[in-house]
C-alpha cells in the first residue's frame, strides 16, 4: 500500500541528486563527468547506463567496482546497461567476456524485436492476414503494397529466427503477421539510417 512506502527527503547541497529515506537507505544519482565518481563511497547497488559513451569508462568502472562491497551474506549488485558503439572499447570486451563466462558479470541480451513498439505502426496484423493468409517466413510471398518487393533472403532468415527464438524470451504471442510488421519497421529504419547504424543501435545478436 502507498501509505507503507518509506518517506523520502531531498538532501540540501545535493538537491536533486540524493534521496534519503527514513529506512536509513538512499538513492544517489551521479554523472560520470564528475571527477572521482564512485570513489570514496560505499555503494550497495549500482545501475550504470550507456557506458560506451563514457570517456575513460575503464577507469570509472574500476572505481565503482571497488566501491561495491563483496561480503558473504551481504546483498549487492552492479547492473551495466547499454547498446554497443562499435568494437574494441571497454564495453565490448566486457560483454564478450561475459558471453564466454569469463567475467563476474552475467550477460542478459535483449534483441531489438522484443520491443512491441517496433513495428506497431506498420500495416495492422489483421490487414496483413487478410491479404497473405498463407504467409510464413521462407515462403517468398510478395507483400504487395506493404513491402513493394519480396522478402530478401536475410529478411526471411531473420523472420524464421524471430518466430523460433521468441518463446525462449517468454514471448508467445507473435504471429507471422506481427513478424511482417517488424520486418517492415526494420526495412524502413535501415533505409533511413543505413544498415551499419541500424545493427549498432538495434542489435539482433551479440
Amino acid at each position: 500500500p502507498e501509505n507503507n512506502l518509506p518517506r523520502a527527503t531531498i538532501t540540501g547541497e545535493q538537491k536533486g541528486r540524493l534521496l534519503e529515506f527514513d529506512t536509513e537507505s538512499s538513492i544517489l544519482v551521479e554523472s560520470v563527468k564528475k571527477q572521482g565518481v564512485g570513489r570514496s563511497e560505499t555503494l550497495h547497488h549500482v545501475h550504470a547506463t550507456e557506458i560506451p559513451s563514457w570517456e575513460g569508462a575503464e577507469e570509472i568502472m574500476d572505481g565503482i567496482e571497488e566501491s561495491v562491497p563483496e561480503l558473504y551474506g551481504f546483498e549487492s549488485s552492479i547492473i551495466l546497461e547499454s547498446t554497443s558503439e562499435g568494437v574494441g572499447d571497454w564495453w565490448y570486451w566486457t560483454v564478450q567476456a561475459a558471453k564466454r563466462g569469463d567475467s563476474q558479470y552475467e550477460l542478459i541480451f535483449l534483441p531489438w524485436w522484443m520491443e512491441p513498439a517496433y513495428g506497431a505502426l506498420e500495416p495492422r496484423p489483421e490487414v496483413l492476414k487478410a491479404k497473405y493468409r498463407n504467409w510464413k517466413p521462407g515462403c517468398g510471398t510478395y507483400l504487395g503494397d506493404a513491402l513493394k518487393e519480396p522478402l530478401t533472403p536475410g529478411e526471411e532468415a531473420l523472420g524464421k529466427r524471430i518466430l523460433k527464438e521468441a518463446p525462449s524470451f517468454g514471448i508467445n504471442y507473435l504471429t507471422p503477421e506481427m513478424v511482417i510488421q517488424k520486418l517492415l519497421w526494420r526495412r524502413r529504419k535501415e533505409q533511413s539510417r543505413g544498415s551499419t547504424k541500424f545493427k549498432q543501435e538495434y542489435p539482433a545478436t551479440v
